[in-house]
């Protein structure tokens, strides 16, 4: 009488279980690994500025969202858009580069590689697939992350911060793979005196 199953048959089915149970161990880790992601990136190149070279600067504060920040005083505020604040530069050409863009979402998020992970709405795709990671931003309450892309018009610099379960987008307008930004040294100052209220 013949087996039920071939002794041939028995041993690649023990085989290809072996190797789908490391595959899943193996993917489990690497999960594991990716969700600790930090970016490991340079610290930031953006330290804190001694407030004397910002003394002429004026002072912008946000008590609802509980930030603030020194901007140049040629510079103009634009907050009629109620979801979003602009630093409008004195010499803006019609397609906006150079512009600085502050928005600040209620988000259920407690670090950025939440943020990152999500799905962006506009693409379809997740965050880190339209913000490039460039490096990490100190403030007194938290890390931020300094980004390049962007998406649907928004393309420039970016820097995310999270705090209080809100997710703080500051955006440097510029052409999408640019690699120097009309204003960049502007706003690398904004962003370093950039600090909460809390």
């Amino acid at each position: 009488m013949k087996p039920f199953i071939d002794k041939k048959f028995a041993k690649f089915f023990l085989l290809l279980l072996l190797l789908v149970f490391f595959l899943i161990v193996f993917l489990y880790f690497q999960n594991k690994k990716s969700a600790k992601n930090n970016f490991n990136l340079p610290k930031s190149a953006i330290t804190p500025i001694v407030s004397t070279t910002l003394v002429d600067w004026k002072i912008y504060t946000d008590g609802e969202n509980g930030y603030q920040f020194f901007y140049p005083p040629s510079w103009k505020i634009d907050n009629v858009t109620p979801s979003y604040l602009q630093l409008v530069p004195p010499s803006e050409e019609d397609n906006e580069e150079g512009r600085i863009i502050i928005v600040v979402e209620k988000k259920n998020l407690t670090n950025l590689n939440q943020f990152m992970d999500e799905v962006n709405p506009a693409t379809g795709t997740k965050n880190k697939d339209v913000f490039f990671p460039l490096q990490k931003i100190k403030n007194e309450k938290g890390d931020g992350l300094l980004t390049k892309g962007g998406c649907c018009g928004l393309f420039g610099r970016h820097v995310f911060f999270v705090h209080n379960h809100k997710l703080y987008q500051i955006t440097l307008k510029g052409p999408p793979k640019s690699t120097s930004l009309k204003n960049e040294e502007i706003f690398k100052k904004i962003i370093s005196s950039f600090k909460f209220l809390d």
